[in-house]
């Protein structure tokens, strides 16, 4: 980095300040969002089978 000078320097500390923050949040957004939509799905009769889930599947 000693051939950019600082303002360039700082930009890049920006840009991946940033991409990472994006990243975090859109992690916890992605599980977050996966939750309520399994909790809504579960609501209906149809979906409340344990083996669609990962349970065991009831013969």
């Amino acid at each position: 980095m000693f051939m950019f000078s600082s303002s360039i320097t700082g930009t890049i500390y920006s840009f991946g300040y940033t991409l990472l923050t994006g990243v975090i949040f859109n992690f916890i957004m992605g599980v977050t969002a996966s939750r309520w939509m399994l909790k809504s799905f579960s609501r209906f009769k149809a979906f409340r089978k344990p083996w669609l889930y990962g349970g065991e599947k009831n013969a």
